[in-house]
Parts: structure tokens; C-alpha cells; sequence
């Protein structure tokens, strides 16, 4: 077996000698009608000098961005035909002009066709030494062999020109060169097909039917053979050339099913095989196109239209899809510089890509994801629980060793230790040659390991499913990089100058440097929120993979974007549509992706893995300038201008944008902005290759459009516009001026009828007020007469108060006091019935004393306009003292008075008139209650108290509850001075009227078990002891 692989070594090494550049071209797309073509007929291919690509059809000249075609109908400008056969370059002006059948002449502008008689008139001056102009008519092309752009035809003299003052004259027997007119040399040459007459710069050559060239120069005519290509055998069929004197440096030649491209190597010629398997002739090619960078390739055909192929920057590996398992790629590692190991045992080298060399103890004994080759001897891979160590280059399993718990990932450390991490979380240091254990655990994360990148053999960051830690090995301590908390990371990328590049699996990738971590923006679809894995590639630039495709980003960018000198990264973007087999690649292995000391990349995918160059190619970037291709105003097409005058009644403008870029539509990132003069732009999407703007208000604006160029800070192209949406006459300056004038003249004249006005209605006020002071003054006189008798009512009132005081209330208190003397003398003389009797008399005489005492308080405040004094209360005095008063009253009727007012109570009020309030509530209470109690409660606080009066008797009537409780003095109900219940009712009268004149409210409640009238104050109080 080692035989074997020694021979495999020999033999196969040496061809890694593959190169990109060998590779053939691939279709990248063929268009024909149904793809926007106006009909399948390409008779000819240009390239303007922005970009754009003309083709000539029978149907109009098409433009050709990349993606879509835009037709132009010439008979819409007076053309007697839109049946186009050649585009050639006006070399004096350096332009492209077109034409048709009936030899009407067109200069191509990237707007479109104009009619051109200026060309027609050069060329006459440059063949002026031949007599006549070509026949164009015979530029119709029916197919190969083609007479091209540049070969003219007069006569039997074939005509090729060389720029506006060089002109190849070719007859069947001679060739001439003039320049500006004059004969430079003259050579004989015998030949019967002009069509393979060609230029190669300014030089003209001829392909002989052997595959050789006949170059000429003003010393001679040197024949060449042509290197890469073949010396035709006999009888077989001749090759066939197709030229383009728009590119005149390359030559194209077909020979049966394969394609060149031929152009000069240094003193001889060199053919390069571009198609294989392509019969030109029966696709009826009859115009090409050569990228002068080997980039592409377009070929027309005159029935089945536009072939484009492209240069394979990638290759796809093994090159077709299939179903096999082992197709599936994960880990891979560079063995010996050139050779590719896979985890699943595959060798390969660019000669064995199909079908590589396969090592059945690593396919027997990996599960992929993990691959580290160590001394160039042994090859380590993992299953499970159990890591395994195979031997190279037989491929023999020499030994496993079984681990704690499952194998998530091997990694090898700068001194070519071996690191395992465990799903559990341990990281193990493994060393096969230990005497004892094989492996030591260095530290415990709390969370699955899946990739290990190294600072040195002591430090080591990790990723897990839930961020990423930097473990100390000597220590076993650990330390969470702050911000990638509960991020599942899929690869770690480690820099010499410590930035370590974080990828993850659906939060996008990051950067961790000097304690800082930045998050980049994704791409514009979100296909980077996935990102596998991060290699960096010699020319600045990182590659990541995704589910969804390849990118390519500068690393300056990254860094600008980290450091905040950089709003807007540029992604290039890769996918099928450039060559890969799939755009869903593998991440969760390590390593995740390999480079070759060649250069090539290899990276997993999910049926294959992708090589390509990366220093060797130059990406296809997004460069080409913005062109606004046609504007619509409210529908109708109106010319293209650096700034338009709106009407002010606009419904729609729409601008129809394009740039010429063959590459990916996803690296185009075009955005628009419409601002006025000083606002901030807003940047929004271009979508459709359209903007459409609708209603806009007065006033001049700025559209501005731009296109990321590439990569770098600030690397824009932008195309601005100006739009402008007239003013309303009436809103116009000279329009204010007359609104300003008409108003001063109007002010004036307001201000003078005004005046007028005032002046009159003053002679009219001066009058009424004579005439209203005269009546004042007898009303003054009528208040004062008034005022005389209401005080002499007054001081009348007082002292028949006064009076009142002295002759009724001074009486019944001696009553009060008689009666009383006389119940205690029949007590003592042992009476009981008179006893009884002058108890009922005293009881009754001492109330209609309380009851005109309460009303004279009432009718003294009611003359005194609420002029009364406030101060502190003694609450549970003052109850204390009306309890006093009606003990023996409630004694009468078995009832108890309860004073329940914790001493040291205290309210702000007026205290007699409180008291003349609580006496009343307590007297109703007791006259409602049989066999009851009257309970009096009392509390304050900071903001006020209240007083509440409950007993246990009949209750009140709702009317009656009503009427207390309403905040408003109104007429009392019949309830009160008639109703069972209600009392006499003076005294729920004086409580009302004073609970008004003090600003006290009142709430009473009545139910089955009795009623309860509550005096709430408000004001300064003190806290109860």
C-alpha cells in the first residue's frame, strides 16, 4: 500500500500544474425572444464606451445591459428600415454607428439611435484612393464564413480599416496599405476567400486553410503557425474565423465542436480553447463579442440569438450533481502543501477530481465535521464518543480512544497538541502517548463546544451555542467575550494582530478587538445572518459562506466600518449564477475552510466543494455610471434633462433608470433620495429600474440617484437631478407685495372709517352717560333712603332680640330652675306621682329653653353677613356637655347616649354654633328613639374631621335623607315638620342653615336599624392624644 502511494505521489503532484486559466468557458445564459429580444437574429455585437452592448437585428438595435434589452425602432425617426445588419466604429470620433439594409447611417448615443451623415462622408476621405463607396448592401450576413464589421467591399477589393486614416486595400492578387491617402507598401498575394482577411491591432494577417497566418508589414509577409491550435488534416473540414474590428485584438476560430480565441504572444501567435462541444456552424454563429480581460464571451447567431459564456472562476468539485451521501462536504485539511483530504477520506488533487483516491479507515471511522492532520503522518477524526487516529498515506486506523462524552470538535494548538471539545461542555487536552489517562480537562464551559481558535498554547478562545469564551489553560479559569451572549457561533477566524472575526448561525458576524465588539450589517437580502465560515484570501479580502451563497468583502471596509469612519459596507456576491453548483454551503466543522500553498480555496458545500483562485481574480465590479433612460410625466413620454419644470397639478413622474453590469443583480445597490434644499437625505431602494414620484407640492427639489461602486469608503456614482413644481400665482413674491400694498391701503382706510366711527359713537356715549348719571343719582338718593330704613329694621330687629333674650328666655330658665327644685323637693317628701309629673314639666321647659336659645344663636348669625370667629374645639367637651343636658331626657323614653369621642379630639369651627348643631342633631335623635341608644363619634386629622350623631330609632324618610345631604339650601319637605320621624323640624332646619353658613357638609344615611347624620369639617385640627 505505501508502494502504491509512493507511485500516487510521484505521478500526480506534479499536475497540480492546473490552473484557472485552463478551464473552459461555460454558458452563463442564452436569450432569444422570450427573454426581450425584438427577434433571434444577431448580425452584429458592439460595446459603447459606457458599458452598454449593441446588437444589430432585423427588428431594431437593441442596448443590452447585462439583463435586459431595450429595443429602438428607427422607422420611428423617418428610417426607411429597422433591419440592422453592422455596428463599426467611427474611430475619429470614437463612437459606435449602425446601419440598416437600405445603408441609412445611425450614431450610437447610450440613449438610443440618432440618424448620422458625418461618418459616410469620413470614409469617403479615408478610401478616396479607391474608386466608389462599398456596396453595403452585401453586409446582409447569411452565415459563416461572415464578412464582419470593418471588411468593406468594392468591387473585388476588399477594404479593412484600421482606425480613420489606416486602410488595408486587398484584391485577389495584391494587398496595399494607405495611410491618409498615400500608398505605404504594396505586396503581391494570392488569395481566393477575402473573408479571412483580418486585423490583429493595425496589422493585417490572413488565415490560410492549414491553420497558419500570413502576417504583413511594410518588409515582408511572414507566415506563422498558430500555437494550441492544430494543423488541419487533409480532407477534414477548414476552420472557420469570426472577427470584430470593434476589438480588433482577438480573433475567434471555430473548428468543429471546439472555439479559440486567438491573439498575438509576444513575436508569434497563441490560440486558447474557450468552448469545447460547441458547433459554431450549426448554431449559425454569425457575430461575436471577445472581452480584451477573458472574462466573457458573446456570440449571435443568426436564428437562434445571443449566447453569453463566461471564464469559470469557480470549479465545482466533483463537476456534477448527484445523490451520493459522500458528496456531502464538511472538514477538510491540506495534506503535503497540495494534496485536499476530506473527512469523509477523500484525496484529492485537481487530476482525481471526479473520482479521488479514498482512505476507508477515516470514511469508516468520521463523522466529518472534525479533521486535524498532525506531522504529516496522522490523520485524526472523530465519531461519536471516540476520537481516532489513522495513519498517511495508507489510510490505516492505528488507534481510538474513547472520551467522557461526544466528540464535538478536534483542534490542534501551536505546538501541535491536540484539543477536544465535548459536548457537555469539558475541553480536553489530549496527549496519545500519556502513560495513564490520555486526557486532561482543562476547563468547564456551560455550554456545547463547537470551534477553538489559539493565542498560544495557553489561551485559547472558544465558540460555543451560546457565545464565545476565552479559556486559561493553566488556571482552567474562563472569561465571557461580552456581547455574544446566547449566539450560536459556527467559526472562529484568529488574526496575528489578535482580532479574532466571529461568524454565527442566524445573527450575523463580528469582530472582537482591544475589548470591543462590532456587529456588521448584513447584505440587502439577509443572506449573511448566516454565516458558516470566514477565510482571508492574500489581497485583502475575507470570503464567507453562507446558506445562500458566497461573498467577498474588503477587509480595509470591515475595519472602517469597526472604527466608524465607514456607514456602508459592499458585499460582492456570488451564487449559481456564476458557476457554483449550489449556493448553500456546510459550516459546524473545523477547519471550515482550506487554502493550498498554490493559492486555491476549497470550501464545503452541500453536494461538493468549491476551488477557486482568489489572488489570480479581479471581481466584477458594479463601476459603470447611471443613465436615466426615459421619464414618463403623468404617462406621456417627455425628454431626458439635468432638471425638469413640473406642471402644479403633476399626478406622476416616473424616471426609468440603468447601468451596464453583467455580474450578479445582487451586487447592484442603487438608491434614490428627493430632498429640498437643507434636508437630510433618506436614502430608499430603487426598485424596478424605476423611481416613480406622485404629487409633489411647490417648491425646487434635488433627486439624487447613486450606485455603490465597489468596495471602499465613499465609493459612489451619482446622476442628480433637479425638479421643480411651481408656485401658485397667488402665492408668488410679487404676488405677496400687491397683498401687502392692498392691505395697508385697506388698513388705512379702515383706520380712518374707524375713527369716523369712534368719534361718533363717543358724541353718542358722552350723552347717554349725562343722561345715566342723572338717573344714577336719583337711584343714589332712592339706595341712601334705603339704606336709612334697613338699618333702623336692623337696630329695631336687635333690640327686639335683645327684648326677646331678656323677657321670654330669662323666664324660662327661672322655670327651668323652679321646676326643678319643686322634682327634688317631691322626691324628698316622698311624692312620687307629683314627683313624675314635675319631671315632665322640667324636661319639656328645659328643651323649650335649649330651643330658643338655639334660635337665637340661628337668628343672631344670620344678622351678623358671616362674620363669625373660627377656633379649636374641645370635641369630646362639648359632646360631654350636651350629654349632660339630655341624660335625664333620654332616660325618659329607656334610651343611652353614648359619647364616644376619644378625649383630646380636636376640630376647627365656631363653637358656639357647632354646639347649637350637635345639640339639635342629638335632641332628633332622641325624640325618634324608644329603647335605643344615641351614639356620638367624632375623629380628626391634618385636613379636617367630621362629627356623627347615629342612633338606633325609627329612621328618616328618603326625602328627607335627600334633602340633608344636598350640598344647596333648598325648601324643606313636608317630611320634616310633619312626618313620623321627623320631629318638630326647627332643629334639622338651623342644622342645615348653619351647616351652610360654616361650610360644613352633611351626609345622613337611614336604615331598618336606624340613622346617622354626619357633620364633615374641614380646616386646621389637631391629632387626637
Amino acid at each position: 500500500m505505501r508502494v502504491i502511494a509512493g507511485l500516487i505521489l510521484f505521478f500526480v503532484i506534479p499536475l497540480w500544474a492546473y490552473t484557472a486559466e485552463d478551464s473552459l468557458y461555460r454558458l452563463a445564459a442564452h436569450y432569444t425572444d422570450a427573454d426581450g429580444l425584438p427577434q433571434n437574429s444577431i448580425k452584429s455585437i458592439a460595446q459603447d464606451k459606457n458599458g452598454f452592448f449593441w446588437l444589430a437585428t432585423e427588428r431594431g438595435l437593441v442596448r443590452f445591459d447585462g439583463h435586459h434589452f431595450s429595443t429602438y425602432l428607427t422607422t420611428l425617426q423617418g428610417s426607411q428600415s429597422d433591419r440592422f445588419s453592422h455596428i463599426i466604429t467611427d474611430w475619429k470620433r470614437s463612437c459606435l454607428v449602425a446601419f440598416n439594409e437600405k445603408q441609412n447611417f445611425f450614431r450610437v448615443f447610450t440613449s438610443g439611435p440618432q440618424a448620422d451623415s458625418i461618418y459616410i462622408d469620413q470614409l469617403k476621405k479615408t478610401i478616396a484612393f479607391l474608386p466608389g463607396l462599398p456596396d453595403f448592401s452585401r453586409f446582409t450576413l447569411t452565415g459563416l464564413p461572415a464578412n464582419d464589421n470593418g471588411v468593406l467591399q468594392i468591387g473585388d477589393t476588399t477594404v479593412l480599416l484600421a482606425d480613420s486614416q489606416m486602410a488595408y486595400a486587398c484584391t485577389p492578387g495584391q494587398v496595399e496599405l494607405y495611410t491618409a491617402g498615400k500608398l505605404v507598401f504594396r505586396k503581391s498575394f494570392q488569395q481566393t476567400d477575402p473573408s479571412r482577411f483580418f486585423l490583429l491591432g493595425d496589422q493585417l494577417c490572413y488565415f490560410h486553410s492549414d491553420n497558419t497566418v500570413s502576417v504583413f508589414s511594410a518588409g515582408a509577409i511572414t507566415r506563422l503557425g498558430v500555437v494550441g491550435l492544430s494543423a488541419r488534416h487533409p480532407g477534414g473540414r477548414p476552420s472557420r474565423i469570426l472577427w470584430n474590428s470593434n476589438h480588433p485584438n482577438r480573433l475567434l476560430i471555430f473548428e468543429g465542436g471546439d472555439v479559440y480565441i486567438m491573439h498575438r504572444n509576444g513575436n508569434g501567435l497563441l490560440a486558447k480553447k474557450v468552448l469545447s462541444g460547441f458547433d459554431a456552424e450549426k448554431e449559425l454563429i454569425i457575430s461575436a463579442w471577445v472581452d480584451p480581460a477573458g472574462r466573457r464571451l458573446l456570440l449571435g447567431s443568426h436564428v437562434k440569438g445571443l449566447y453569453v459564456f463566461e471564464y469559470p472562476f469557480f470549479t465545482s468539485v466533483p463537476q456534477a450533481i448527484d445523490s451520493n451521501p459522500d458528496h456531502v462536504y464538511y472538514a477538510q485539511a491540506a495534506w503535503r502543501d497540495e494534496w485536499l483530504l476530506t473527512g469523509q477520506g477523500h484525496l484529492y488533487t485537481p487530476a482525481l477530481i471526479q473520482k479521488p483516491l479514498v482512505l476507508p479507515a477515516i470514511a469508516g471511522n468520521s463523522d466529518k465535521t472534525s479533521l486535524v492532520l498532525q506531522d504529516g503522518k496522522w490523520a485524526w477524526v472523530k465519531r461519536d464518543s471516540q476520537i481516532h487516529q489513522i495513519s498517511l498515506p495508507d489510510g490505516k486506523l492505528v488507534k481510538s480512544w474513547q472520551m467522557p462524552a461526544g466528540i464535538t470538535v478536534i483542534a490542534k494548538g501551536p505546538s501541535q497538541k491536540l484539543w477536544i471539545g465535548l459536548e457537555d461542555g469539558r475541553l480536553l487536552l489530549f496527549d496519545p502517548a500519556a502513560k495513564d489517562e490520555a486526557y486532561v480537562v482543562k476547563a468547564k464551559l456551560p455550554a456545547i463546544i463547537h470551534c477553538i481558535t489559539f493565542l498560544n498554547d495557553q489561551e485559547l478562545y472558544v465558540g460555543t451555542d451560546s457565545g464565545v469564551f476565552r479559556v486559561f489553560a493553566s488556571s482552567g479559569q474562563i472569561a465571557v467575550v461580552p456581547g455574544l451572549q446566547n449566539k450560536q457561533v459556527r467559526s472562529l477566524l484568529l488574526e496575528k494582530d489578535g482580532r479574532l472575526w466571529v461568524t454565527t448561525y442566524g445573527q450575523g458576524f463580528y469582530l472582537y478587538n482591544d475589548g470591543r465588539l462590532t456587529s456588521f450589517p448584513a447584505d440587502k437580502n439577509d443572506y449573511l445572518l448566516t454565516a458558516h465560515c470566514m477565510i482571508a484570501d492574500s489581497k485583502g479580502f475575507f470570503w464567507i459562506t453562507t446558506n445562500r451563497g458566497l461573498f467577498q468583502v474588503a477587509r480595509a471596509d470591515l475595519l472602517d466600518y469597526a472604527s466608524g469612519g465607514l456607514s456602508e459596507i459592499y458585499y460582492q456576491y456570488y451564487s449559481t449564477d456564476q458557476g457554483l453548483l449550489t449556493n448553500e454551503f456546510n459550516g459546524g466543522c473545523q477547519p471550515c475552510a482550506v487554502q493550498l500553498t498554490n493559492g486555491l480555496f476549497s470550501l464545503p458545500a452541500i453536494n461538493g466543494l468549491l476551488w477557486y483562485f482568489p489572488d489570480r481574480w479581479e471581481p466584477e465590479l458594479p463601476f459603470e455610471d447611471l443613465f436615466i433612460d426615459r421619464v414618463w410625466l403623468d404617462k406621456q413620454e417627455i425628454s431626458v434633462s439635468e432638471s425638469f419644470k413640473l406642471p402644479r397639478n403633476l399626478q406622476q413622474l416616473k424616471l426609468f433608470i440603468s447601468t451596464p453590469y453583467l455580474g450578479n443583480t445582487a451586487n447592484l445597490d442603487i438608491r434614490y433620495t428627493l430632498n429640498k434644499k437643507g434636508d437630510k437625505a433618506v436614502w430608499l431602494p430603487v426598485e424596478n429600474n424605476s423611481i416613480t414620484l406622485s404629487r409633489l407640492p411647490a417648491g425646487q427639489y434635488e433627486l439624487r440617484i447613486r450606485k455603490i461602486r465597489g468596495f471602499g469608503k465613499n465609493n459612489y456614482t451619482e446622476k442628480a437631478v433637479t425638479l421643480e413644481v411651481p408656485v401658485h400665482w397667488l402665492l408668488h413674491p410679487f404676488a405677496f407685495l400687491i397683498y401687502l400694498i392692498t392691505a395697508i391701503l385697506i388698513s388705512v382706510a379702515a383706520i380712518q372709517l374707524r375713527t369716523r366711527y369712534i368719534k361718533r359713537k363717543n358724541m353718542q356715549l358722552q350723552q347717554r352717560i349725562r343722561e345715566q348719571t342723572a338717573e344714577l343719582q336719583v337711584a343714589l338718593t332712592d339706595l341712601q333712603q334705603s339704606q336709612q330704613e334697613l338699618m333702623r329694621q336692623a337696630d329695631w330687629q336687635q333690640k327686639m332680640l335683645a327684648v326677646l333674650s331678656h323677657d321670654i328666655k330669662a323666664p324660662l330658665k327661672y322655670l327651668m330652675y323652679t321646676a326643678d327644685y319643686i322634682q327634688r323637693g317631691l322626691q324628698q317628701e316622698g311624692n312620687s306621682a307629683y314627683a313624675e309629673h314635675s319631671q315632665t314639666v322640667n324636661e319639656y321647659i328645659r328643651r323649650l329653653y335649649h330651643t330658643m336659645d338655639n334660635l337665637l344663636q340661628y337668628i343672631q348669625t344670620q344678622l351678623k353677613d358671616g362674620q363669625v370667629s373660627f377656633q379649636p374645639i374641645d370635641v369630646w367637651k362639648l359632646v360631654e356637655d350636651k350629654k349632660s343636658i339630655f341624660d335625664d331626657i333620654a332616660l325618659h323614653v329607656n334610651t343611652t347616649i353614648e359619647n364616644k369621642v376619644l378625649p383630646g379630639t380636636s376640630l376647627f369651627s365656631n363653637q358656639p354654633l357647632l354646639a347649637v348643631m350637635v345639640h339639635n342633631l342629638i335632641d332628633n335623635a332622641i325624640k325618634v328613639t324608644e329603647n335605643g341608644t344615641v351614639t356620638i363619634e367624632a375623629a380628626s386629622d391634618a385636613s379636617g374631621g367630621y362629627i356623627r350623631v347615629r342612633d338606633t330609632g325609627i329612621g328618616m324618610p328618603p326625602s328627607l335623607v335627600k334633602w340633608l345631604s344636598q350640598e344647596q339650601e333648598e325648601i324643606q319637605p313636608a317630611e320634616i315638620s310633619g312626618a313620623k320621624g321627623a320631629g318638630t323640624g326647627i332643629g334639622l332646619l338651623i342644622v342645615k342653615g348653619l351647616a351652610l353658613f360654616l361650610r360644613i357638609r352633611i351626609t345622613a344615611e337611614s336604615t331598618e336599624r336606624g340613622s346617622s347624620v354626619t357633620l364633615w369639617l374641614s380646616g386646621a385640627a389637631s391629632v387626637v392624644d
